[in-house]
C-alpha cells in the first residue's frame, strides 16, 4: 500500500520557521514560512501598551489623572489611572516591557475559533536600555531567542495545509511584581491570570514574506489595539462582542490550554 503523502506546513521562529510545508513520505524539501521580530515589529506592541493616560510617578493620584483629559479615569482600588474605554482583564498586572515576562506562541484557527497547537511557555527576559531604538532591538532580539528555544523544531499541526488561514499570536504574561514568576496558585509560569498582551504576527506588506508582529492589544492599552496591519488581531474572537478588544478574545481562547 503506497504512503499517502500530505502537506504539513509550519511556523519557526528567528531564523527557524515559522510555517513551513513538506511533502512527508516523499523525500521533498520542507517549504517554511520564518518568524523574525524586529524593532518595527516591537514598535507595534509599545504602541498597544502605551498607557497614555499614567502620569509620571509610581503613586497617581485622581488630580493628577483627571488632568490628562476626558477619557482617562481614576481607579482608586488599584490607584491607577487608565483610559475609561481601555481593552482591560479584570485583575491582571498592567504591563511593564521592561520587566521579566514569560512568552508563549499559538496557532489559531479561527473558523473553529480553536487554538490547533502552541509552543512551549518560555521566559523573555529583560530590557531596560535608555535609547528607545536600542529597547527595541533588544526585545526583538529577546523574543527571537526565546522563540528558537521554545519552538526548535518550529510549531505546526496535522492537517495544516494553508499558513494564510491561521493566525500566529504571542501571548505575553507577567507577574504583579515584575519578577518573572507567574505566582498563580497553580504556579504555572503562562497562568491566565498574568495575561498582559497579544500580538498577531503576518507576512508585513513589501516585506520579504517573513512574520512579525503587526498588530497586538494590551492590558490598560486603546480598546482597537495597535498596528500597522490589524488582520491578525480580529476584535471578535471566541464568542466576543465585536466591541471588545482582541485581548480579551485572545484570553478566552488561551484558557482552553492547559499550563
Amino acid at each position: 500500500m503506497a504512503r499517502r503523502s500530505r502537506w504539513i506546513p509550519k511556523l519557526v521562529a528567528g531564523g527557524v520557521a515559522l510555517l513551513a510545508s513538506g511533502m512527508v513520505g516523499l523525500g521533498c524539501p520542507a517549504k517554511e514560512e520564518r518568524i523574525q521580530i524586529t524593532v518595527e515589529g516591537i514598535a507595534q506592541l509599545r504602541g498597544a501598551c502605551g498607557n497614555t493616560c499614567a502620569p509620571a510617578g509610581e503613586q497617581p493620584n485622581e488630580q493628577q489623572c483627571l488632568a490628562k483629559g476626558k477619557p482617562c479615569v481614576f481607579d482608586p482600588d488599584e490607584q491607577a489611572c487608565r483610559r475609561m474605554d481601555a481593552c482591560r482583564l479584570a485583575g491582571h498586572p498592567p504591563p511593564n516591557l521592561r520587566s521579566d515576562a514569560q512568552i508563549r506562541l499559538v496557532l489559531v484557527d479561527p473558523d473553529r475559533i480553536k487554538i490547533r497547537a502552541k509552543s512551549a511557555c518560555t521566559p523573555l527576559f529583560p530590557c531596560d536600555q535608555v535609547d528607545q531604538q536600542n529597547q527595541g532591538k533588544c526585545l526583538a532580539d529577546g523574543i527571537n531567542q526565546a522563540l528558537d528555544g521554545a519552538m526548535p523544531s518550529g510549531l505546526t499541526y496535522d492537517d495544516l495545509e494553508d499558513p494564510s488561514v491561521v493566525l500566529p499570536v504571542l501571548a505575553i504574561y507577567q507577574s504583579p511584581r515584575g519578577d518573572g514568576d507567574a505566582g498563580a496558585s497553580d504556579g504555572s509560569p503562562c497562568a491566565i491570570t498574568n495575561l498582559i498582551a497579544c500580538a498577531g504576527l503576518a507576512a508585513p506588506v513589501g516585506g520579504d514574506g517573513t512574520y512579525d508582529l503587526t498588530c497586538a492589544a494590551c492590558q490598560d492599552g486603546p480598546p482597537g489595539g495597535f498596528g500597522v496591519d490589524n488582520g491578525p488581531c480580529p476584535r471578535e474572537m471566541a464568542g466576543t462582542k465585536t466591541t471588545a478588544c482582541f485581548l480579551e478574545g485572545c484570553a478566552k481562547l488561551l484558557e482552553t490550554l492547559a499550563p
